[in-house]
């Protein structure tokens, strides 16, 4: 990555927690949410900028939030001891699903 950011300063990387979790299962990772983390490890985390938050079962980019198979508390506070400090954005079709009350119960659970 450092030689990306040597040829365009200021870029970084968004990380989106369902979209990578989908690939980690499709590839048959035996723990998703540890690779995920190693591979923000190998990266820097000085280069992640953005994280997008929302759930899923591994084979379906369908943003629930409430229900899935992420460890997304396990993620979250993964980035923290490896020192994200920056915005977490919620995707989720959940609002209309479960109702917000769900969502922010999901959210008080999960955040370090």
């Amino acid at each position: 990555f450092a030689a990306i950011r040597e040829a365009v300063p200021g870029i970084g990387v968004t990380l989106d927690i369902g979209h990578a979790y989908i690939s980690k299962r499709t590839a048959k990772q035996p723990e998703p949410e540890e690779t995920i983390l190693g591979d923000v490890r190998r990266m820097g985390i000085e280069n992640l900028f953005h994280v997008h938050l929302h759930n899923n079962d591994g084979t379906r980019d369908d943003h629930d939030f409430v229900k899935g198979s992420i460890d997304m508390a396990k993620v979250l506070h993964g980035l923290k001891e490896l020192g994200y400090e920056g915005k977490v954005i919620i995707e989720t079709l959940d609002i209309d699903r479960s109702g917000f009350p769900a969502v922010l119960e999901k959210l008080r659970t999960i955040m370090p």
